[in-house]
């Protein structure tokens, strides 16, 4: 990002990562690459954490038992 640019969000032109979330101000205040992080809510101002969550759609029942769970 430029100087103007880093006025405008209130980042750091020293500090690339100004909220140190290991995700660069430039990818967090613009649209760029194949993921809009901006559309997500994400802010160089705080640090941001981003979860994907995969799952397999199945009509099988299954329980959890007690011992699966305090191993």
């Amino acid at each position: 990002m430029n100087n103007s640019e880093e006025r405008y969000y209130g980042t750091s032109p020293i500090i690339r990562d100004t909220d140190g979330d290991s995700i660069p101000d430039g990818i967090e205040s613009k649209v760029v690459g194949p993921l809009a992080l901006v559309g997500l809510g994400v802010t160089p101002l705080h640090k941001d954490i981003l979860l994907e969550i995969d799952w397999i759609a199945s009509n099988e029942q299954k329980s959890v038992s007690p011992i699966a769970v305090s191993q």
